[in-house]
């Protein structure tokens, strides 16, 4: 079901993106060319205007010859009007602007326009599409200036100034702009809603196929081509059915097969004490155990690789390995040099043993140690040895030393009494008893001390009060937290239960 799931995302993922693609270009299309069509028509307005007030100032000038051009255009009323109405039509026109080479305004239309250049709509209008559609949706200029030069009599004289607004432009162009995204959204809700259709379709014959292999993967019995048929038309997956099938069948008959033979794989993995190798047929290591690659000096995991790989052809236990695999031969104990080439100060020791299946080699068992390592276990065994050796000696003194001592305190003692008892002098030579029994005293902790060491330690535990412990503490501590300065609170539970310790 996992296969089938994720084949249906994927798909459902993939037509998404592509129709999202498309809609996109083709939303970007429209978007540039309504762009176009949108400042071509402002420019040919412009154009248009900027003729026909030139045309209107030439006539002005005309009527009026002897006038200076600025009194002969104050004077035509006709030119005025024409430029007024020209600017109360609105959008994209916002101002007109007739000024002479020296930039004196002749004609102002509205009066309060700004006289200050403006930027060029000539060169916004050969913009490329991302920065005409940037500059319109997000740009901060909101007018542009068109501009054509005046003519009286063959020589320019002056200019026609257009103010050109992108607000009208703006307002179409974020209306088309929703329309369009509307629409993408549409389509790619459609084509989801397809292409979850769809997918279920074909994705139905690969549940099937996917529960089958599950089923064999489980060991399980496989899943009948019968069965797979319910799902989907026969005609659709019968052959991949029909193979599953027979392949399930057959790892059905080889599973116990592999059990037993896992098992007795495990059975020597688990017997074995030493570091091994277990190696393929054809050289390569299967299994290694942890540590194995630092006895060999391999810089890389050795599992997976040929052992002529890690240790190079002319290895002796390359050569060993080789022989066990192809001859069967059996090699126990062999020294073996460092994987550099150099005399290794402690030497491994290799055992090969080839692995037989039905009276074919399918692989070896390499098994190895390090001399160094035996050698410190045997150091710490012996040591061990002579420490238990010893503590049996010290034993033995102590209990040979403590009777006579014993013995010794006893007669002491009875020395003192009968000394009391019968004779007057015993005051001069009761400092003298007093010294025998504490250094005789003295001698049997001694003695008692090397029997407390020589046997098991006994831990005597015993009840104890928690805030008894507690007050014990605080009054060890209470000084030095005095001299820093800091209060100690006392907020002990009379009911706390005693601890054994």
């Amino acid at each position: 079901m996992k296969g089938g799931s994720a084949l249906l995302k994927r798909q459902l993922i993939l037509i998404t993106l592509l129709v999202g693609t498309v809609a996109l270009v083709l939303v970007s299309i429209n978007i540039s060319r309504l762009t176009g069509v949108l400042i071509s028509r402002a420019r040919g307005q412009a154009e248009t205007v900027t003729l026909q007030v030139a045309t209107a100032v030439e006539a002005a000038l005309v009527a009026a010859p002897d006038l200076p051009p600025k009194s002969a255009l104050n004077e035509s009323q006709v030119t005025r009007a024409f430029s007024e109405a020209i600017v109360k039509r609105g959008a994209p026109i916002t101002s007109l602007i007739v000024e002479s080479d020296a930039n004196e305004p002749l004609l102002q239309v509205p009066k309060d326009a700004a006289l200050q250049p403006l930027p060029s709509f000539e060169a916004f209008s050969k913009a490329s599409f991302p920065s005409q559609l940037k500059q319109i949706v997000f740009g901060d200029e909101d007018v542009y200036e068109y501009t054509r030069a005046l003519e009286y009599r063959g020589q320019i004289f002056g200019r026609v100034r257009l103010g050109v607004s992108l607000r009208t432009m703006r307002g179409e162009l974020m209306q088309a702009l929703l329309i369009n995204f509307l629409i993408a959204l549409a389509a790619i809700a459609a084509a989801t809603f397809i292409a979850i259709s769809s997918a279920r379709l074909i994705s139905a014959p690969l549940r099937a196929i996917t529960t089958s292999i599950e089923q064999i993967a489980r060991g399980d019995a496989p899943l009948a081509a019968g069965v797979i048929e319910t799902t989907t038309r026969r005609t659709d997956i019968e052959n991949v059915a029909d193979r599953i099938e027979q392949i399930g069948k057959q790892i059905a008959g080889d599973r116990s097969e592999l059990r037993e033979a896992r098992g007795r794989l495990q059975q020597i993995l688990t017997s074995l004490q030493e570091r091994l190798l277990l190696v393929s047929s054809d050289g390569r290591v299967m299994l290694a155990s942890p540590g194995v690659e630092r006895l060999l000096g391999a810089e890389q995991n050795a599992e997976g690789r040929a052992l002529d790989e890690i240790l190079g052809a002319s290895h002796p236990l390359a050569q060993l390995t080789r022989r066990a695999l192809s001859e069967r031969e059996t090699s126990s104990r062999v020294t073996l040099p460092a994987s550099n080439g150099k005399q290794n100060t402690a030497p491994l020791v290799a055992s090969v043993q080839p692995i037989s299946d039905r009276g074919e080699t399918v692989g070896a068992l390499v098994l190895l140690h390090d001399r160094e390592s035996v050698a410190k276990l045997e150091s710490q065994l012996d040591y061990s040895q002579r420490l238990v050796d010893f503590a049996r000696i010290t034993s033995g003194i102590a209990h040979e030393v403590k009777n006579p001592l014993n013995a010794i305190v006893i007669h002491l003692e009875l020395l003192r009494s009968k000394l009391e008892k019968y004779s007057p002098a015993v005051t001069e030579v009761r400092p003298q008893l007093e010294i025998l029994t504490g250094e005789l005293q003295r001698l049997e902790r001694v003695v008692q001390t090397f029997l407390d060491f020589t046997r098991p330690p006994r831990i005597q535990v015993r009840p104890l009060d928690v805030n008894q412990i507690l007050v014990e503490t605080l009054a060890l501590s209470a000084p030095e937290a005095e001299t820093r300065g800091a209060s100690i609170r006392r907020a002990f539970s009379p009911d706390l239960p005693r601890i054994a310790g």
